[in-house]
């Protein structure tokens, strides 16, 4: 079902370009000053030998794997510590919907660093599932929002860990597979001349290969239907900021440029991208931060499950190469509003109506955003 739903976001190229392929020598690491003036950018992800097949796996796999993990914010629903673990690297025990290719996993594409720590916070989920108490400090369960049509599993500390691990992976799996690995040298500097049917250039596919991390349909942004992750929250954030389209116009522009063999020109679009796609994450976490300011006091829920997710979009941050923020700034931000910056041990509960205004003006003046910050 899943697989069947993220489709839309990767209609194949089915015709098989037959070429003779010679290997003319690799140019990829030349940067070429003349500019191609007959350049053509389509309007839509339509280009000769696109495949992203593994990325709209990874996609559907999170889909999955995020839905298992919210059903336990119902009372009585008590989650699986094995299968989650083991939608986590497509294991045996994960019990999929969909079907996916069996070296196709979440885990081995996140970067090594955060692997361990995102299991930690499967294996907490899957113990407070267990909880039949409603959620106080020290006490992991279930919290309802104010008018009570929602309700939040939160641990001990207050963190709606079902939302930090849906965007700690699209963080450090998604967002740094797409902006540091995708478009980093060692996927970039490669050979751009010999053409494999159905892939394109070695360089050709790995952008392709990032853009299937972005998730957003070929007809993009004139098409915004089936919508997931990363281009989920592009869109929500694009009528202030005009992100979808800067997004979008970039991965083209950048594609096109492959296949002109004007890399200079290719770079450009690697540095609007990672600029753009840093913007959406700072901004989401300044929307979540708003709410939970809108909500500290009398909604105790929503602020919660705010909190849980601005704290996940600032952790995001950290996996650009391109990124605006250090990481001691970044890890001040979640320290700030958690009273540390590891995601294994939040207290969201210390935090203060200070401290969300304290983040929310520092991270508004360091994007230039003061004018729109409170409209987020």
């Amino acid at each position: 079902m899943y697989r069947t739903i993220l489709n839309s976001l990767m209609k194949q190229n089915k015709s098989i370009v037959l070429m003779g392929i010679a290997i003319i020598g690799l140019s990829c690491c030349k940067r070429e000053s003349k500019v191609d003036l007959s350049l053509t950018v389509p309007s839509t992800y339509n280009f000769e030998n696109v495949n992203y097949s593994g990325q709209t796996d990874r996609l559907a796999m999170l889909l999955e794997l995020s839905t298992y993990s919210k059903s336990s914010n119902a009372a009585g629903v008590t989650l699986n510590e094995a299968k989650l673990l083991a939608m986590f690297s497509n294991g045996p025990l994960a019990g999929f919907t969909g079907s996916y290719e069996a070296s196709k996993q979440l885990k081995n594409k996140t970067i090594l660093t955060e692997q361990a720590s995102l299991a930690d916070l499967m294996k907490e989920l899957a113990l407070i599932s267990k909880s039949t108490s409603a959620a106080v400090k020290d006490t992991a369960g279930r919290l309802f929002n104010k008018d009570k049509s929602k309700t939040y599993l939160l641990n001990k500390n207050g963190v709606e860990l079902a939302q930090l691990i849906e965007k700690g992976i699209m963080g450090a799996c998604l967002y740094y597979q797409a902006t540091s690995v995708y478009m980093g040298a060692s996927k970039m500097d490669v050979d751009n001349e010999t053409i494999v049917p159905g892939e394109g250039t070695a360089m050709q596919h790995h952008w392709d290969e990032a853009f299937g991390y972005f998730s957003v349909p070929k007809d993009f942004p004139l098409n915004k239907s089936g919508l997931f992750f990363w281009g989920a929250y592009c869109n929500s954030r694009d009528a202030l900021l005009g992100t979808n389209k800067i997004m979008m116009d970039a991965f083209l522009k950048g594609r096109a440029e492959i296949g002109a063999k004007q890399l200079t020109e290719r770079d450009n679009a690697i540095s609007s991208i990672r600029k753009e796609w840093d913007r959406v994450s700072a901004t989401s976490a300044l929307h979540y931060i708003n709410s939970a300011l809108s909500t500290i006091a009398d909604d105790r829920g929503t602020f919660h499950h705010s909190m849980s997710e601005a704290i996940a979009f600032l952790y995001a941050l950290k996996f650009n190469e391109g990124k605006l923020l250090t990481l001691a700034e970044i890890d001040s931000y979640i320290k700030t509003l958690a009273g540390t910056e590891d995601i294994t041990i939040l207290d969201i509960y210390a935090t203060r109506k200070s401290d969300l205004e304290q983040v929310k003006a520092s991270l508004s003046l360091k994007y230039s955003l003061n004018s729109i910050v409170d409209y987020l």
